[in-house]
C-alpha cells in the first residue's frame, strides 16, 4: 500500500513540476533581457545599475513607493499563518547573509530542548533537514511521506555551501517549489514557503566580513580569505546586486565575483564544478532579470518574504509558531555568526558602516538598486504580519 502510495505520489509530483516549469519557462521569456548596447552602457558591472540608464518610470524601479498607496495596501493578502498541529511542511531558501544562521539554529536547539521533554516512549513530532546540495522531487515524497505516515512537521532549510553543482537558483527552484506546494495541497498537507532579504549595503559588508575577512581558504568557500579589512578590500570584492544575481543566475555567488575575491587556483578549475551555461555566463554581460524574481517572490510562489532587521520580532517567533506551536520559544533566541565574536581583541575589528566613505556607500546604493527595490518591496509587502516580539 505504502508502496503504491509513493508511485502515486511520484507520478503526481512529476507532472506538477513539468507543468510548473512551462509556467515559470514562459514568464521568464515574457521578460527578455536588454540588448548587449544597452547592458553595456551602464555602469557598476550591472544593466540598470548607474546613472546612464536614465530615469526609472515603473514602480518597481521606485522599489516599493507604489506600496505607499493606502488603495494598494488595503488589498494586500491578509497574514495566513497555518495550522501545524498534525504536522506540515515548512520550506526555508536560506539566501546568504540574511541573518538565516540564527533562524535555524535556534528552531535545531529548541528542538533537542523539546525533546529532552518527552517521555521515554514518546516520539520527536519534528523533522530537521538541511540540503546543501539540490533540490528535486525526491525532497516532496519524503516530505509527504513523514507528515501523512507519522504526523510530524518537516523544516527544510535549503542554503548553498560550495561545491554543489546542482544547487539551483530560486528560478531554478522555483518548479519544485511550486510542484511541493500543489502535491501538498492534493494531500491535504499544510505547506509555507518563506525567505528573507537584507539591505543591500547591510548584507555587502557583512559577505565581505565573513567570507572574506573571517574566512580562511577551505573546501567550503569559493572566496578569497583572510582579508584585511579596509574599504579598498571591500570595493574589490562587491558586486552589484548580489541578492538579486543569487536568486537569479548565480546561486553560489560565483560567477558576478572579480577575480580578486576568488580563492587561488578556482578560476582554474571552475569547469569541474560548473556546466558550459555557467561559465558561458561568466563570460557574458552581467544581468538580474528583477522582474522575474519578483514575481517569484510575490506572486504566490512565497507565503512569507521578510528582511533581516524583523528576524528576532517577526520571522522567528513565526517560525516557532508555526513549527512547535508557540512563538514564546524564540525569546531566547541568540545572534548567530556575528561577526565581533570571530575576532580578538588585538585584531582589527571587522570593517563597519561607519567606515566606509560617503562615495562608497552612495556607490553601492546606487549600483545595487535592484536590490534595494526587492528588499524594500518585501519590507513593505509584509509589514503587517504580527510582531511577536
Amino acid at each position: 500500500m505504502i508502496l503504491a502510495s509513493k508511485k502515486c505520489l511520484l507520478i503526481l509530483g512529476m507532472v506538477l513540476l513539468a507543468s510548473s516549469m512551462q509556467v515559470v519557462c514562459s514568464s521568464a521569456a515574457e521578460e527578455s533581457p536588454p540588448s548587449s548596447t544597452e547592458e553595456t552602457e551602464t555602469t557598476g558591472g550591472d544593466d540598470d545599475a548607474g546613472d546612464d540608464a536614465g530615469p526609472c518610470e515603473t514602480a518597481l524601479c521606485r522599489g516599493s513607493a507604489y506600496l505607499e498607496d493606502d488603495a494598494v495596501k488595503s488589498e494586500l493578502p491578509p497574514p495566513v499563518i497555518p495550522d501545524f498541529s498534525n504536522g506540515g511542511i515548512l520550506v526555508y531558501f536560506h539566501l546568504y547573509k540574511t541573518g538565516g544562521s540564527s533562524v535555524t539554529e535556534h528552531i535545531i536547539e529548541t528542538k533537542e530542548e523539546q525533546d529532552e521533554k518527552l517521555l521515554f516512549e514518546d516520539e520527536s513530532k519534528f523533522v530537521f533537514i538541511n540540503n546543501r546540495e539540490d533540490m528535486t522531487g525526491e525532497d516532496i515524497l519524503d516530505s509527504l511521506t513523514v507528515v501523512k505516515e507519522q504526523g510530524k512537521t518537516v523544516f527544510y532549510n535549503f542554503h548553498v555551501e560550495f561545491p554543489a553543482t546542482m544547487y539551483p537558483t530560486l528560478v531554478e527552484a522555483a518548479p519544485v517549489l511550486d510542484g511541493w506546494r500543489e502535491a501538498a495541497k492534493a494531500e491535504g498537507v499544510p505547506f509555507f514557503l518563506a525567505t528573507v532579504l537584507r539591505e543591500p549595503l547591510a548584507h555587502a559588508l557583512s559577505f565581505f566580513n565573513f567570507f572574506h575577512v573571517v574566512s580562511y581558504e577551505q573546501v567550503w568557500s569559493p572566496f578569497t580569505g583572510e582579508l584585511e579589512p579596509t574599504e579598498e578590500n571591500f570595493l574589490k570584492t562587491y558586486v552589484p546586486n548580489r541578492m538579486c544575481h543569487l536568486m537569479y543566475d548565480d546561486a553560489h555567488g560565483i560567477l558576478e565575483a572579480p577575480d580578486f575575491a576568488l580563492r587561488e587556483g578556482l578560476l582554474e578549475n571552475i569547469e569541474h564544478f560548473m556546466d558550459e551555461d555557467e561559465l558561458n555566463r561568466r563570460n557574458e554581460p552581467s544581468h538580474c532579470d528583477i522582474e522575474v524574481v519578483r514575481k517569484l517572490l510575490f506572486g504566490g510562489t512565497f507565503d512569507y518574504v521578510g528582511v533581516t532587521e524583523r528576524t528576532s520580532t517577526h520571522t522567528l517567533p513565526l517560525f516557532t509558531k508555526i513549527v512547535f506551536g508557540d512563538h514564546n520559544l524564540a525569546k531566547v533566541a541568540d545572534r548567530k555568526k556575528d561577526i565581533a565574536e570571530f575576532f580578538d581583541e588585538d585584531e582589527m575589528p571587522p570593517l563597519k558602516m561607519d567606515k566606509l566613505s560617503d562615495a562608497t556607500r552612495e556607490m553601492v546604493l546606487r549600483e545595487s538598486s535592484k536590490d534595494t527595490a526587492l528588499y524594500e518591496e518585501a519590507r513593505d509587502r509584509f509589514a503587517h504580519w504580527p510582531s511577536y516580539l
